[in-house]
C-alpha cells in the first residue's frame, strides 16, 4: 500500500479545510502533514508565474501566482539585473525565510525596504506578518583590474621562469582561468662585478680588469659600464659600456686620453634587463698615469 497520498483542499473556513475527495485513512491528528505546491491547471488560477496579460494573466492572478523571486525580478527598472532567492519553511510555527540577494551593480548601492509588511489569503480569511533583516550591506563593484605581487611573502626561485593564470570567482564558483601570454622569471638587477683591479699602461692611460658578478640577478647581464673620475665623489664622471661579451671573463677596458699624474678613481657596473646594480670600486681605489722619467740633465764627471 502507498505510505502517502496527496489531497487537493477545495476550500478553507476557518480551521476547516474540505477536501476534493473523501479522506483515506485513520481518523484523528495526523502525526504530520506535509503541503504540497505547484500545478500548472489552466491559466485562471494556475499558480505558475505569468506577465501581465488581459485574459490570460490578470492582475488577480498575477498576485496568487509565482515565486518570491518572480515578483521581485518584476519590480522594473528597481530590479534589473535580476534576484537570488533561498527559501527555508514552513516551519513548525508555519513560517518561511527568503534570504534574497539583489545582484544589481549599477555604479552605487542602493537601498530596498518593503511598502506593505501584511499578508492575506486570497479569500482574506487568514493574515500575516512579514520581517524584513538586512543580514548584510550590498557593495557595487567596480572594474576589476591592476596588479598583485604573489606571493606576498617572496619563496620564488630567482631566474626561474613561472607561468601565472587567474580566474573569478561569484556565489556559483570559479571561471575557467585566463593564462599569461608569456611566463616570467623573478629578477632583480645584478650583484657588483667581482676581481676589479686597476693598472697603468701609460702617461695617459688605465687599465680595468673586472669579472663577473656572483650573482646575475635572475638574467643575463649584457653589458658593464666603466666609470672614471678624480673625484672620490664620481663628480663630472665619464664613462664607456663594455658590450661585447662573447669570450668571457676577465673582461678589460683600457681608459685613454688622461692625463699624467692625476689621480683616477674608477668603478665599474653591470647591468641586466632590470637595469644597473650597484658598482664595485677598484683595487686599488685611484691610481695616476705615469711613466719612467726622462733622463737626468747636464750630468759632469
Amino acid at each position: 500500500s502507498e505510505n502517502f497520498k496527496n489531497y487537493i483542499v477545495a476550500t478553507v473556513s476557518g480551521s476547516l479545510a474540505t477536501l476534493t475527495e473523501p479522506f483515506e485513512g485513520i481518523g484523528g491528528i495526523q502525526n504530520h502533514t506535509f503541503r504540497y505546491y505547484g500545478g500548472r491547471g489552466n491559466p485562471t488560477y494556475s499558480r505558475i508565474h505569468c506577465s501581465y496579460d488581459s485574459i490570460l494573466c490578470s492582475d488577480e492572478v498575477i498576485k496568487r501566482s509565482g515565486s518570491m523571486q518572480a515578483k521581485l525580478e518584476e519590480l522594473k527598472p528597481t530590479v534589473k539585473v535580476g534576484v537570488l532567492v533561498d527559501r527555508d519553511g514552513p516551519s513548525l510555527l508555519n513560517e518561511f525565510t527568503w534570504r534574497v540577494t539583489f545582484l544589481d551593480q549599477a555604479g552605487s548601492d542602493y537601498k530596498v525596504n518593503v511598502l506593505d509588511s501584511s499578508l492575506a489569503t486570497d479569500d482574506g480569511h487568514f493574515s500575516a506578518s512579514v520581517l524584513t533583516t538586512l543580514v548584510i550591506d550590498g557593495e557595487a563593484y567596480s572594474k576589476c583590474s591592476g596588479s598583485m605581487i604573489i606571493p606576498s611573502n617572496g619563496g620564488l626561485v630567482k631566474g626561474l621562469q613561472y607561468h601565472g593564470r587567474v580566474s573569478a570567482i561569484n556565489s556559483i564558483g570559479y571561471s575557467s582561468p585566463a593564462t599569461a601570454n608569456n611566463p616570467q622569471a623573478p629578477i632583480i638587477v645584478p650583484g657588483p662585478p667581482t676581481a676589479v683591479t686597476l693598472d697603468v699602461v701609460s702617461s695617459t692611460e688605465l687599465r680595468v680588469m673586472f669579472s663577473s658578478p656572483v650573482d646575475n640577478g635572475g638574467d643575463a647581464v649584457t653589458h658593464y659600464l666603466v666609470e672614471w673620475s678624480t673625484s672620490m665623489s664620481f663628480e663630472n664622471v665619464q664613462s664607456s659600456s663594455i658590450d661585447f661579451l662573447e669570450g668571457g671573463s676577465p673582461f678589460f677596458k683600457i681608459i685613454q686620453g688622461l692625463v699624467m699624474g692625476e689621480h683616477y678613481f674608477v668603478r665599474v657596473k653591470a647591468w641586466n634587463s632590470e637595469g644597473y646594480g650597484i658598482p664595485q670600486s677598484s683595487t686599488p681605489v685611484s691610481l695616476n698615469p705615469h711613466q719612467t722619467p726622462d733622463p737626468p740633465l747636464y750630468v759632469r764627471l
